[in-house]
């Protein structure tokens, strides 16, 4: 794990805390969002995707916490490890996990592979 970055907003305003935390990551690295590598993330809908100007083609490809069978409370660590692991298996450069935390927070963090 290279770098992270997280987001708190106002309880109740929970739509806006994802975009906020990827906004953040990037601000803080030279990776643009159109380069990201691969993007595991919980909780996504259509608005992350066009405000953080992600690759929809790159956004989790191995679908999300309920169509995987994912216990309750394990999707982030669950997205972190995915994205650690897959930088390997599919030779990856880097790659970006979003965690929505709950309660208007969210974690953004970014992998870079060792090599």
């Amino acid at each position: 794990m290279e770098r992270v970055a997280t987001a708190v907003l106002q309880p109740g305003t929970m739509d806006g805390t994802p975009v906020l935390a990827l906004t953040s990551l990037f601000d803080r690295t030279t990776l643009p969002p159109s380069d990201g590598g691969l993007d595991e993330k919980n909780k996504l809908d259509i608005d992350v995707i066009r405000d953080a100007e992600l690759d929809a083609q790159r956004v989790r490809p191995y679908g999300g916490a309920i169509a995987v069978g994912r216990p309750v409370g394990a999707s982030g660590s669950v997205s972190l490890v995915q994205v650690a692991r897959d930088l390997v298996r599919r030779v990856l450069e880097h790659g970006v996990a979003r965690i929505c935390i709950g309660f208007s927070k969210a974690l953004a963090a970014q992998f870079r592979d060792a090599d």
